[in-house]
């Protein structure tokens, strides 16, 4: 009998049923339910580290290897964006209280570039710039704050890197 695992986790502000790690044998069945605390919702759902649309359960038909569910929860003042283990163009979504780069970007190994007709590090980072940032593995980032829905951006003549708004 092969034993396959089906490892779940959830973020804050809400649950997953059978969180941890659960043993299901080769073509069963396995279902979770995804539950908000009240006042938010699921923001972000990755099966085996994709990103699907968001639900509030799963279902796991025809095991044949190991899977993961992860579950991330947020409301009007959360925004997610999910980085890779590598270079990654990011910016800042929503309007907050903390634009330094260790409190947006906690876990990335580098600091953040931006260019103003050179890359220059930027330990406090702006709505409007994109930012190159390198992450070691892949992961979710939260920034809380009110969603940034519009903005207006100067453009230099040639090169720009413009971040984005919450979307």
């Amino acid at each position: 009998i092969n034993v396959y695992y089906i490892t779940a986790t959830a973020g804050e502000h809400g649950s997953i049923s059978q969180p941890g790690t659960t043993p299901v044998i080769h073509g069963q069945t396995q279902a979770y339910g995804i539950t908000p605390d009240p006042g938010y919702d699921v923001k972000l759902l990755q099966i085996d580290g994709e990103e699907i649309d968001t639900t509030t359960y799963y279902i796991f038909s025809n095991i044949t290897s190991d899977h993961t569910i992860s579950a991330w929860f947020g409301n009007d003042s959360t925004s997610l964006t999910t980085v890779g283990a590598r270079w990654n163009i990011v910016s800042v979504p929503s309007i907050g209280d903390d634009y330094s780069k260790s409190a947006l970007f906690p876990t990335a190994s580098t600091d953040a570039f931006y260019f103003d007709g050179s890359y220059q590090t930027g330990d406090t980072m702006q709505n409007g710039l994109g930012y190159w940032i390198k992450y070691d593995s892949a992961q979710v980032v939260t920034f809380f704050g009110a969603p940034l829905t519009i903005d207006t951006i100067d453009v230099a003549e040639g090169w720009n890197m413009i971040g984005s708004i919450s979307g």
